[in-house]
């Protein structure tokens, strides 16, 4: 595992990005927030819920953690795009996928 990233589970990335979704897309705050009050809020909205995980992640932790998912994600996207740009017939999605990791 990543130093840093050792700790952290599926379901912890998957309230990250919980967090950073409903954080982001709030129309109330929008770019009205400095940096580390963005972060402090996705941090207390991680807090907020994540019931049984057994996590005491900083705001800081959460936002290095997020750039990880965030860059891994980008460059998925990227050879996906590649493989959707060849238009090569008869691909179902899963096709496609599937030849990023094969």
């Amino acid at each position: 595992s990543t130093r840093g990233s050792k700790n952290f589970l599926i379901e912890k990335d998957m309230l990250i990005i919980s967090a950073w979704l409903n954080i982001s897309m709030d129309p109330v705050q929008g770019n009205n927030q400095t940096h580390t009050s963005y972060w402090n809020r996705i941090s207390n909205y991680y807090e907020g819920n994540k019931e049984a995980l057994e996590s005491d992640r900083s705001a800081n932790s959460l936002r290095n953690r997020w750039c990880t998912i965030n860059e891994k994600v980008s460059k998925f996207i990227g050879f996906y795009n590649q493989i959707c740009g060849r238009n090569q017939s008869g691909l179902t999605e899963q096709d496609k996928v599937d030849s990023l990791f094969f």
